[in-house]
């Protein structure tokens, strides 16, 4: 059973690639990264693919070895991971189990334009809960409307 899922907005194209985890149990994006177009259905047939794929075992690489060939950067083609925070959003869908809850991770960017981590100083505003059975249908609706939001008020302060 799938545990979580990452979906990031780049460019138009929702990415959700399957998360693999390492025997020390971190997790991976590895290949196959599935493309969703920004629309309810794609959405969600994407998120069954995702589901069905699961979190596959795989090696321990170092870090400055699996850079080299990050395979989010290549599919996106976004030159680094900054330049992906910075244009695109990212978010992470975590069915909670213990706590019987469904957690939808917000975007956030650093103050180096990179992607935030979620910490306790900005766990509060940062999640969104959900019962533990909401369908995928509605946490897809949630994440869709999210992204027109912030990318709505993105171009306003473009436009400022």
């Amino acid at each position: 059973m799938v545990d979580s899922i990452d979906i990031f907005f780049y460019k138009d194209k929702l990415f959700i690639p399957t998360l693999g985890i390492t025997p020390s149990g971190l997790r991976r994006v590895i290949e196959p990264i599935y493309v969703a177009e920004l629309n309810l259905a794609s959405l969600v047939q994407t998120m069954q693919k995702v589901i069905e794929a699961g979190h596959p075992r795989v090696e321990s690489v170092p870090y400055s070895e699996y850079r080299k060939r990050d395979p989010l950067l290549k599919i996106t083609k976004a030159r680094s991971w900054k330049a992906l925070a910075r244009e695109g959003l990212g978010y992470a869908i975590d069915w909670r189990s213990d706590l019987n809850e469904v957690w939808i991770v917000l975007p956030e960017i650093d103050e180096k334009g990179r992607f935030a981590p979620l910490t306790t100083e900005n766990m509060a505003w940062r999640i969104v809960r959900f019962p533990i059975d909401t369908p995928l249908e509605e946490l897809a609706e949630f994440i869709l409307e999210d992204i027109k939001k912030r990318t709505r008020n993105r171009e306003e302060a473009n436009r400022s």
